[in-house]
C-alpha cells in the first residue's frame, strides 16, 4: 500500500492493520528500498512514461501541422521547425524505450488515472 494511505488511516483510526506509526512494519513503508520496489511506485513510473510519450506525440503533431501550413514555409525555416520536429521524434523514441523507466527511477512519477476511476 502507499505509505500515505497508512499514515492517513493511522491519523483517522489510530492504527493501520492493527499497527501504530511506531511499528517497524509501518516505518518500513517509508524506506527508499520499499518505495522503489513497490508495485504502486512502478505503476507511477509507467504512467509517467506513457504521459511523456503522449506529450511528445502532441509536440510532433503540432510541429508537423505548422510545417504543413500553406504560406508558412519561410517562417518554419526561420524558426527551424524541421530541426525541432526531428528532436521531438528523438525524444519520443527515448521515452518509448523500456530503459526510460530507469531514467525515471527516483522521481515521483505520475498518479495512474486508474486510481481516479475506482
Amino acid at each position: 500500500c502507499p505509505p500515505l494511505k497508512a499514515v492517513i488511516t493511522i491519523m483517522v483510526e489510530g492504527h493501520y492493520e492493527g499497527k501504530s506509526l511506531n511499528d517497524p512494519e509501518v516505518r518500513k513503508l517509508f524506506t527508499r528500498d520499499y518505495l522503489k520496489e513497490s508495485d504502486w511506485y512502478q505503476e507511477r513510473l509507467v504512467s509517467k512514461q506513457n504521459l511523456d510519450i503522449q506529450l511528445w506525440d502532441n509536440h510532433i503533431d503540432y510541429l508537423q501541422a505548422f510545417l504543413d501550413k500553406k504560406g508558412y514555409q519561410e517562417e518554419a525555416r526561420r524558426l527551424k521547425v524541421s530541426k525541432k520536429l526531428d528532436a521531438a521524434h528523438l525524444e519520443r523514441e527515448k521515452a518509448s524505450k523500456a530503459d526510460y523507466l530507469n531514467f525515471l527511477d527516483g522521481t515521483i512519477g505520475v498518479q495512474p488515472m486508474s486510481v481516479f476511476s475506482q
